[in-house]
């Protein structure tokens, strides 16, 4: 496994995180709303959905 994927409750996030790094995995795709604490030598993204979905209803507006 390369790379975890966390889409869980911002309560229960940090603790998946350790966990994921913790077992060596090396990048994270954050989908939980919540800043977490990595490892510097963790690839972190972290997913906005409110923000993609601002973004996505904006560009829908032209078309519709």
């Amino acid at each position: 496994i390369s790379i975890g994927i966390i889409t869980v409750p911002s309560t229960e996030a940090q603790q998946i995180c350790d966990i994921i790094t913790g077992n060596g995995i090396k990048a994270i795709w954050n989908f939980a709303p919540i800043q977490l604490n990595v490892p510097s030598d963790v690839i972190f993204y972290e997913e906005n959905m409110a923000a993609s979905l601002a973004l996505l209803s904006k560009q829908i507006e032209g078309i519709v």
